[in-house]
C-alpha cells in the first residue's frame, strides 16, 4: 500500500467592519480565521477594482491560538517570511501574507483603505462593493459584514441589498448601520452589498 500526504485548510469565520468616509473612500477592518491542516507558507486575497480605485494596506497582523500576535511588514518583493506583498495586476489587487503555518488555527487581522467606493449623484449616494470575493476555494462557516455611513443616519434614510447566497440576511440599524450575515458560505461564492444614502452623505 501507498500513503498520500495531503494538506487542506478551512475558514472558520470572517468579520468585516467598513467605515465609509465623506470623500467617498472606505476604511475596512477584516478578521479572517483559518484552520490549517498541513504545512502552508502563505495566504492571499484578491480585490477586484474599477478605474480610479486604489487599495492601501494600513495594517496586517496574525494571531495564533495562544494569543500571540505577529505584526507583518510590507515587502518590496514576495516570499519573505512575516511580510506582506501587495501587487496591482491591472484587473485586481493581490495581497499575499507570508506566514508559516502547520496544523494550527490563525486569525489574520487586515486593515485597508479603498478610494472612490461611494458614488455621489444628484438624488442619492451609492455604495456597491464586493466585500468577499469568489476566489476563496473553501467554505466559510460564518461571515459578518458591518457597514457604517460617514455620519449617523436614521433607518428610513438607508436602503440596502445584498448579492450572494440566498440564505444570507440583511438588516439596517436605527443609526443607519447595515449588517450582512451568512452562515456556511459556499466556496467560490461572493458577497457584495449595495446601499443607497441621501445625496449629501
Amino acid at each position: 500500500p501507498q500513503c498520500a500526504f495531503a494538506k487542506s485548510y478551512s475558514i472558520d469565520s470572517v468579520d468585516i467592519y467598513a467605515q465609509l468616509r465623506d470623500d467617498g473612500a472606505m476604511g475596512v477592518i477584516e478578521k479572517r480565521t483559518f484552520n490549517f491542516d498541513g504545512t502552508f507558507s502563505y495566504v492571499y486575497w484578491n480585490f477586484p477594482v474599477k478605474d480610479g480605485q486604489q487599495i492601501n494596506v494600513t495594517d496586517l497582523s496574525v494571531t495564533d491560538s495562544s494569543g500571540k500576535t505577529t505584526k507583518l511588514v510590507p515587502a518590496d518583493a514576495p516570499e519573505q517570511q512575516n511580510t506582506y506583498f501587495l501587487e496591482n495586476t491591472g484587473s485586481n489587487y493581490r495581497l499575499t501574507a507570508y506566514v508559516p503555518a502547520s496544523d494550527e488555527k490563525l486569525t489574520y487581522s487586515l486593515s485597508y483603505d479603498e478610494s472612490n467606493v461611494v458614488k455621489h449623484y444628484s438624488d442619492a449616494s451609492e455604495l456597491y462593493w464586493q466585500f468577499i470575493g469568489d476566489s476563496w476555494g473553501v467554505n466559510t462557516k460564518k461571515a459578518s459584514i458591518t457597514i457604517v455611513p460617514p455620519q449617523t443616519l436614521t433607518k428610513p434614510q438607508v436602503k440596502a441589498w445584498a448579492h450572494g447566497p440566498l440564505n444570507g440576511l440583511v438588516s439596517i440599524e436605527n443609526n443607519g448601520n447595515i449588517t450582512l450575515r451568512v452562515n456556511d458560505l459556499p466556496a467560490n461564492t461572493f458577497v457584495e452589498a449595495r446601499a443607497l444614502y441621501p445625496s449629501e452623505t
